[in-house]
């Protein structure tokens, strides 16, 4: 949720919308290779080098398709006037426009890449989600899985019942026969809680085994005959073959979870591996162009130095040719 929140911020940052950024962004985008010089001669109509606020409204304007206020263009050209003459020489507004058309330009590569960030932190983002979610739905599915296994919470009395019986091969009418020990064909709650206890059905607790009796005494009589406690029980067998069959299906569906968790979270990685490189690119190209620019100002330094040291150098010798 952070790293969305920091890709919107990046996508909807607002950039300087100014009439300096205005004017710089149409010198950058239209005026871009144009030699100012030419520009300048345009703008100075009548050639006295000089331009007077009337004349620089008109042309600020013209440069602009008309749009600009003219509170913030007199604004301009009195910042621009430092000597507040009233009157502008072409040379200081050269200048101006070109640090302007510079700044825009920065401005614009600033914005590209933000863009190209938060585009970056969305990819992340998306495979970081899309692992997340399979692996929550993972477990989720691992937890019923656990529910459905034979000693699992979600079988009942009933279908632990079938499958006590399954797993011991048990004949049920041989079985019910051995529960009517009286002979009378009929086996009451505390006989059906006993002989099932007796094969190993263990209650969980809340009186589980006799719930279960109730559940299957339609008549209330609280008591079974013996034909219908044979199809009781082998209901219930049928309900245990179901509870297996339930148990496969969800233990499918989790091995297929897991490969999907896995290729999900391989992708999340990838992902996050490759945005890192772009990071790591962006700072070592920002590096290398920081120490190229140190590297040319002090190269530049050194060469007028030189120069400057060439220059005393003529001027000493002339003055003893002179002399």
């Amino acid at each position: 949720e952070q790293m969305t929140s920091t890709a919107n911020h990046l996508t909807s940052a607002s950039y300087s919308n100014s009439l300096e950024s205005n004017v710089g962004q149409v010198l950058a985008r239209e005026k871009k290779g144009a030699k100012f010089d030419e520009l300048m001669k345009e703008w100075d109509s009548n050639g006295d080098g000089t331009m007077s606020l009337a004349e620089f409204r008109l042309s600020i304007k013209q440069l602009l398709d008309g749009k600009g206020d003219v509170k913030d263009i007199d604004r301009l050209f009195t910042s621009i006037d430092s000597d507040k003459s009233g009157k502008l020489e072409i040379a200081e507004i050269k200048k101006m426009l070109k640090k302007l058309q510079l700044e825009a330009g920065s401005s614009s590569g600033a914005e590209a890449s933000a863009h190209a960030r938060a585009e970056r932190l969305r990819r992340m983002c998306a495979s970081n989600r899309a692992a997340h979610d399979v692996t929550v739905e993972l477990e989720l599915n691992k937890s019923l899985l656990e529910t459905l296994r034979p000693d699992g919470s979600g079988r009942s009395a009933g279908v632990r019942l079938g499958g006590l019986m399954r797993h011991r091969g048990t004949k049920i009418g041989e079985m019910v026969t051995k529960w009517d020990r009286d002979g009378s064909s009929q086996i009451d709650k505390a006989e059906f809680v006993m002989r099932t206890k007796e094969i190993g059905l263990v209650d969980r607790g809340g009186d589980e085994i006799g719930v279960l009796f109730d559940s299957v005494d339609k008549d209330k009589s609280g008591k079974l005959d013996v034909e219908e406690c044979k199809k009781v029980l082998a209901d219930l067998q049928k309900a245990a073959v179901e509870a297996n069959e339930a148990e496969k299906v969800q233990a499918k569906k989790v091995v297929e979870m897991n490969k999907a968790a896995k290729v999900a979270q391989k992708a999340a990685a990838e992902v996050a591996a490759e945005v890192d490189k772009e990071e790591e690119d962006l700072r070592a190209a920002a590096e290398a162009a920081m120490t190229a620019a140190t590297q040319k100002a002090a190269d530049k330094k050194a060469a007028d130095k030189a120069k400057a040291a060439e220059i005393e150098a003529r001027t000493r010798a002339g003055g003893k040719l002179s002399g």
